[in-house]
This record gives C-alpha cells, sequence and structure tokens, in this order.
C-alpha cells in the first residue's frame, strides 16, 4: 500500500506541475496591456494606452516609431490571424494543414495569386525612397520583432506552425486574397453556362444576369460546344473551397454619406458596415495612431499597416464591394498535336508553363504544372472542368496591384481631391469608395478597372476565345467610371447595387439587388435632419419590404382550397399575410418565409438542376435578384416541372404545393403551434476560429451561438444559405459598423462583432459581442486628455 500511494502521490505532483506550468504558459500567450517594453530600434519612446475595449491609441514622436510601435501591438492581438491570411493566398495551407487542403493550395497557384504577388513585390521594392515603403519596413520590423522575442499564439502550437518572419511580399499576398474574394463570377459563371447549353435561351432569359429596368440604381452624378454536364465542377469546387478557408472574405456592405444640409449638426455624416464572412478573431483591429503632423483612426486588416475604413481629423472613408465583373473564362482552341499550344488571331502559339510544388505536413511534396494562354491560367485540372481547356481572365491579374498605394493615400487624404486621386489606383478588387470631410464634402466613386469589351459580350457565359471580337480591348479609364460627388439629392450610398449607367452602358457585374439601397433611400429620402443616434437606427433596420411584396406575390396565387383544408395552413396564411417584413427574433413570418422560399425554388429548379446545381443557385446575390424577376413571370418556364410527362404546371400550382410542403416541414420541425415558431430559434450565429471547427475546442476559441435578429437584404444583413432543414446558421453580416459626425470627429462611434484580441484568453477576444448583438456602440476616442485620463492601461516602448 505504501508503494501505491507513493505512486499515486507522485502522478497527483506530476499532473499538479503540469498544470501550474500550463497555467504559467497560457498566461505568457496574453498579450501585454501594461508595462514597459524594450524595443530596439526605437528612436524615442512611444505610449500606447489601452481603452476599456482593448483598442490602442500610440503616440509616437515619428511616423516610423509609431508603424514599428503598431505592428508589435497589431502582432500580439492578431498574429495568427495573419499567418491565415498570407498562407491562403500563397497556396500554403497544405505544408501547416496537410493533404486536405491541396487542391485549395492548387486551386490558388492556378489562379496566380502567388506569381502575380511575387512580381508587385519586386516593382514595390524597386522605390525604397517612398513614404509607404518606409511606414510598411516599420510595421514589418514591429511584426518581426514580436515574433522573434514573444511566445507566438498557441493556434500556432496547436498546429505546428513553423516560426517565419513576415516581408511586403505578405500584403500582397493578402491583397490578392481580397481581390478573389470579390470574384463572385468564379462561382457563378460556369453554372450559368451548363444551364444555358443544357435547356437553352428560354431558362437564362428568366434569370436576373443583367440590369433589371425600374430598380433602385446608384446614381451617377456627373457559345460554343462543351461538355455542359462538367461546366458546374468549377463553380462547386470554387465554392467548397471558399467554404473551408481558414480567413474571412467579402460578401456586400452598406455606406452612405449625408450632406451637412440634412444633418442636425450641419457638418457631413458618415456610416459604413462592411459585410463579410463572420470570423474569430473578428475581421477589423480597430487601432488609433498619432504621431507630429500625423492623426489616424481606422480599421485594419491583419498584416496591413493601411486602414480600409477609417478617418483622420479632416477626412473619412469606407469601402463596399463594387461588384463589377473583372473575371470571365474563355474557352481556349488547342492543338491537337500539342497539348500546350493554344489559337491566338489565327495563329498557333506557346503556352507559358509553370512549375509548382506543394508542401504537404505529413505527406509528399505534390509537383504540379500550370498552363497559361494570353487570357489567363487554364482551370480545367485544379476545377474538375473536362477536356476542353477553359482559361481565366481576371483583372486582377492583368493590371499593376496597387492596392497598398491606394490605401496609403486615403489614409493620408485631407481633401476630396486627395481621395480622389488615391481611389483611382485600383485595379482589382472592385470597391465602391465612400467618402466625406470636414469641409462639407460627400462623394463616391467606383474603384476598378472595368474590363472593355469591342462588341457586346455576354460576360457571364464562357465566351469563345476563337473570335477575336470577344477578346477584352482593355479598360475604361478612371474618368468613365461611375462616380458621384456632392451629388444634389443630399446623399449617396452604396450597398453593392447596380450603378446608374454611364455613357449609357450599364456595366456588367454581379450586383445585389435593390432591397437594401432601396430601403436606404426610403429612409434618408424623409423629411428629416440626421444625428449619430437616428443612424444607428437605421443602420441596424430589419425591415425587408422586399421580402413583403415576394410574400404577397407567392400569397395570392396559393389556392384557397387546399389553405382552408388545415388550421395550422390558414393561420400559418393569415400571419404571413399581414407581415410587415420586420426581422425581429421574436417574430414568426421570417420563420415561415422562408421556409416557403426555399419550398418554392424546390419545386420551380430541383427538377431541372442537379442538388449541387441547385445549393449553388440558390445561394448569394444572384438569387435574391433573380427572385422579383421569376416570382412575378407567370409565363416562366421553370414553373413546368420536367420530370412529369404530358402535363405542363403552373406558377399557382407551384406555389401551392410549396406552401402546403413548407408548413408541413414546420409543423414536423417545430410543432403543430405555431406560436412557437420563433426566428431567435432557428436564426443563429456563431463566430468560429479555424481551430474551433474541432470539438471540443470550439468551447473554448468560437464565439457563440447566439439568437439573432436580422435577415437575407435587411439592411442588418445577417444572411444565410437558404436551407433544406430550416436552420440558418449566418454566415457573413455587418463585419464592423462605424458612424462619424464631422461637428464630433472626436466622438465617433463603433462596434465589431466579438473583440479586438484574437488570443482566446483575453478579456478582449469577446467583450463587444453584447454591444454587437444588441445594435449598440461604444466610441472611438481620439481627444489625448480622455484618453489618458480614462484608459487604465499603458505600455510604454523603450
Amino acid at each position: 500500500m505504501k508503494i501505491v500511494k507513493k505512486i499515486l502521490l507522485g502522478l497527483l505532483t506530476l499532473i499538479l506541475l503540469v498544470f501550474i506550468l500550463g497555467f504559467f504558459y497560457l498566461q505568457s500567450l496574453k498579450p501585454t496591456y501594461s508595462g514597459e517594453i524594450d524595443l530596439d530600434g526605437l528612436s524615442n519612446y512611444t505610449e500606447v494606452y489601452f481603452d476599456d475595449y482593448g483598442i490602442p491609441h500610440i503616440y509616437a514622436q515619428n511616423i516610423e516609431d509609431l508603424y514599428y510601435t503598431f505592428g508589435y501591438v497589431h502582432a500580439q492581438e492578431r498574429l495568427f490571424q495573419m499567418e491565415m491570411m498570407r498562407r491562403v493566398g500563397a497556396g500554403r495551407l497544405s505544408e501547416i494543414l496537410g493533404p486536405d487542403f491541396v487542391k485549395t493550395d492548387k486551386f490558388f497557384r492556378t489562379i496566380g495569386i502567388k506569381e502575380k504577388a511575387e512580381k508587385d513585390y519586386k516593382v514595390f521594392m524597386s522605390d525604397t525612397t517612398t513614404q509607404e515603403y518606409k511606414i510598411i519596413q516599420s510595421y514589418l520590423k514591429g511584426i518581426n520583432y514580436y515574433i522573434n522575442n514573444n511566445n507566438r499564439p498557441i493556434e500556432f502550437r496547436l498546429i505546428g506552425i513553423p516560426k517565419e518572419e513576415f516581408t511586403a511580399k505578405d500584403m500582397f499576398l493578402a491583397s490578392g486574397y481580397m481581390a478573389f474574394s470579390f470574384a463572385a463570377g468564379l462561382k457563378l459563371d460556369p453554372l450559368l453556362t451548363q444551364i444555358n447549353l443544357k435547356y437553352g435561351q428560354k431558362y437564362i432569359e428568366d434569370l436576373a444576369l443583367n440590369h433589371v429596368p425600374g430598380t433602385q440604381t446608384i446614381p451617377v452624378y456627373k457559345n460554343p460546344l462543351v461538355n455542359y454536364s462538367q461546366l458546374s465542377n468549377i463553380s462547386y469546387n470554387t465554392n467548397e473551397i471558399m467554404k473551408s478557408l481558414p480567413a474571412p472574405y467579402f460578401y456586400g456592405s452598406n455606406s452612405w454619406v449625408i450632406s451637412g444640409k440634412k444633418t442636425e449638426s450641419g457638418k457631413v455624416l458618415f456610416a459604413n458596415d462592411a459585410h463579410m464572412k463572420f470570423a474569430q478573431p473578428a475581421v477589423w483591429y480597430e487601432a488609433h495612431l498619432e504621431c507630429p503632423g500625423f492623426s489616424l483612426y481606422g480599421n485594419f486588416l491583419g498584416g496591413i499597416p493601411f486602414a480600409l475604413i477609417g478617418h483622420n481629423r479632416d477626412a473619412a472613408w469606407g469601402i463596399t464591394m463594387l461588384e463589377n465583373d473583372d473575371t470571365d473564362f474563355f474557352i481556349e482552341e488547342v492543338n491537337p498535336e500539342n497539348a500546350n499550344m493554344y489559337k491566338k488571331n489565327g495563329k498557333w502559339r506557346k503556352m507559358k508553363i509553370i512549375l509548382e510544388t506543394i508542401k504537404v505536413k505529413g505527406s509528399a511534396d505534390v509537383n504540379f504544372q500550370i498552363r497559361k494562354t494570353f487570357n489567363g491560367p487554364i482551370i480545367n485540372d485544379v476545377l474538375d472542368a473536362g477536356d476542353k481547356p477553359i482559361s481565366l481572365f481576371w483583372t486582377y491579374n492583368k493590371k499593376p496591384n496597387k492596392l497598398l498605394q491606394a490605401f496609403y493615400g486615403l489614409n493620408n487624404s485631407h481633401n476630396i481631391e486627395d481621395a480622389r486621386k488615391a481611389a483611382s489606383l485600383i485595379a482589382a478588387p472592385g470597391l465602391n469608395i465612400m467618402y466625406g470631410d470636414v469641409h462639407g464634402n460627400y462623394a463616391w466613386w467606383g474603384a476598378a478597372s472595368i474590363i472593355k469589351y469591342k462588341q457586346p459580350v455576354q460576360t457571364k457565359m464562357f465566351i469563345d476565345a476563337s473570335d477575336k471580337k470577344n477578346i477584352p480591348q482593355g479598360f475604361y479609364d478612371f474618368a468613365d467610371n461611375p462616380f458621384s460627388e456632392n451629388s444634389p439629392q443630399g446623399f449617396i450610398f452604396s450597398s453593392n447595387n447596380q450603378p446608374a449607367a454611364v455613357n449609357g452602358l450599364f456595366y456588367p457585374g454581379y450586383y445585389a439587388p435593390e432591397s437594401r439601397a432601396k430601403r436606404i433611400v426610403n429612409i434618408l429620402s424623409k423629411d428629416s435632419l440626421w444625428n449619430i443616434e437616428k443612424t444607428n437606427i437605421m443602420n441596424t433596420d430589419v425591415i425587408s419590404n422586399t421580402a413583403v411584396s415576394l410574400s404577397n406575390t407567392i400569397l395570392s396565387e396559393i389556392d384557397q382550397s387546399v389553405v382552408n383544408k388545415s388550421k395550422t395552413y390558414k393561420k400559418a396564411f393569415s400571419v404571413l399575410k399581414k407581415w410587415n417584413g420586420n426581422h425581429l427574433t421574436t417574430m414568426t413570418e421570417p420563420v415561415i418565409y422562408y421556409r416557403l422560399m426555399r419550398k418554392v425554388l424546390e419545386e420551380c429548379m430541383a427538377d431541372e438542376l442537379d442538388e449541387k446545381e441547385f445549393e449553388l443557385i440558390i445561394s448569394g446575390h444572384f438569387m435574391q435578384k433573380t427572385l422579383p424577376v421569376l416570382l412575378n413571370n407567370e409565363k416562366s418556364v421553370w414553373w413546368d416541372n420536367v420530370l412529369t410527362k404530358n402535363k405542363l404546371e403552373t406558377r399557382s400550382e407551384i406555389f401551392t404545393i410549396a406552401f402546403v410542403k413548407a408548413v408541413d416541414a414546420l409543423i414536423e420541425e417545430q410543432g403543430d403551434d405555431i406560436t412557437d415558431w420563433k426566428w431567435g430559434n432557428v436564426h443563429t450565429v456563431e463566430h468560429q476560429n479555424p481551430v474551433g471547427k474541432m470539438k471540443p475546442l470550439n468551447k473554448f476559441f468560437n464565439v457563440g451561438p447566439f439568437s439573432t435578429w436580422g435577415g437575407t437584404e435587411t439592411i442588418n444583413n445577417l444572411n444565410f444559405h437558404l436551407s433544406d432543414n430550416g436552420i440558418y446558421k449566418v454566415s457573413y453580416g455587418p463585419s464592423m459598423r462605424i458612424i462619424i459626425d464631422f461637428a464630433d470627429i472626436e466622438n465617433s462611434v463603433s462596434v465589431i462583432p466579438t473583440g479586438q484580441s484574437g488570443m482566446f484568453l483575453s478579456k478582449h477576444y469577446n467583450d463587444q459581442a453584447e454591444l454587437y448583438n444588441s445594435g449598440k456602440y461604444r466610441k472611438q476616442m481620439m481627444n489625448m486628455q480622455e484618453i489618458i485620463s480614462t484608459c487604465k492601461n499603458k505600455v510604454i516602448f523603450k
């Protein structure tokens, strides 16, 4: 027994020792919010005050020390996020995550982000005299000093990520990934081409491929023979790759800027909420930077030193997705005697061959080759697109990437001329740059290199590369882009919807439906003087007039004799009929509406499309834009079920069948008491950390789930896939909300979905979640006296 007791005592001692060591190790990973830190190479000391939400207010004596300190502070909170961003763009996930990500890495290498980043990096490094070069090097110095002198986040140890310093090339990789996340055509064009080839033009005509006349626009002031059965693989595989990525990506956004003539203060009011995939840590890191001659409060992406959204003391800028079409697929003619030659202008030309090696954790290296034509890389092999070579033309690969220079310019803009010049540098991704300033100016610029064609080409279908008339002729000048400066309307806005025509031409794109834009215009057009409080209410508006209109279209066609067969049918019909479009968590109507819409689309399209194709086409902006066109077209070919012989189904029959199936499904899922069908029970959001995909780590690294309000294309756009089980897990929404009144620039307000820190033990990991979920804000402090007197935590860098 004495031996047993000694063994047990030894084991307990060992367990206690491991626990103590583990505790102190985890504590060593927490960010430093107070004390002193030696930072070799600073020319003078810097002071960093952390406010109640962990936002750093950095004061330095010069710009180099300022960004050196910022790089260190940013890295201590978001190093893992920075690591994932650069690895996605470079196609280097397999090195740390294993063979499951080989296809993802092949995809990103093939579309050219790594190759393009290397070219842009060399150009950028060729001129070391620019101010942006000096800032970037200082910022990188801070990141790398943190890496080399501190324990890295626990995710690095759990996954086994080796230590590797950051370079400016990593910033170009991150911006390339950002450009990819905007490229909607990669997911949509192949599927639309397959539908056209399989069923014909009549099926395409009822879908909203182009501008729908009469819908709300952003006012401007101032097929060849292919094996169609495999084309949808491109759409499907691209979509699956995006879903698996350990990094956030853009979906849409809202922004509006109101003239001082329509505000209580008499000064410009600025609002922005960029819509991105929810993730943990949150997409944006907020920071306030000050040194003599420079002042900035901004939202920063991991590894990028310039604020994509932010303001100084004179100007504010924000972004939404322009949604222009900057990716086109070309069907290439290849020499039957040499698969590495293609025809251009009637002559055989050699393809460019790039040899790539992917290092794979726990497995052998993977070697493969990329073939490129004049139009772009051949994407068949990596996306299972069949034998007919298909190349990808992407604006990002055709124009110099000056995104970093553009946002450096915006960060240092003090008037409308500065901002316009900075916006003109952007080629891809296409952005709506929103702007307001202390001088009373307000503006919007469509910032992109928009593809120019010699003749009208349907760019949402695969294009025959053998006809030189189909080949892009270059790009429009920035002066020909849509824009508005100081509009007499008294406000400008963008909700990813179609800009008005420029010189009689609607530029093609994958624009969002008019729902949010129309709601914004209706509210802003009211005779009211705006302030931050009123703007906050509008920012979190969850009413969809479009949903009410579509619901009424369906209900008006449903056979009442069928509705009257069941008390629950009658109750559901009556409740939905009285709906005002609100999406509060306590409401029943959205539960019925989205279940009904899913069943309508199933009855309408699932007979023509297989399961993968159906789930793809009902996702995203395209279907939301198509719904008003399709549902109001009584004669659409989609109403007929192609699987039934000698029968032509009508719209009324489809709506009636869908209604019955929707209510029956809800009874099975939610019970037969309709008062129990609450939106908050089925509409939830969870902010997932890449490590949190594995149980039980999700309990430590993920934030949520929470019941949440909002819905598809409400202003508070908490969007989801229209699932087949009646549970709607929010995938994306406002990644931040910001309101700036130029009458009081030091008291702007904002909020992010979870918290500042990416370190799960930090008190700022999720301390903004409650504010965000309830539609509240916190102050963006810029007053030095207030910061010094209220901030409890201070770090001096020496």
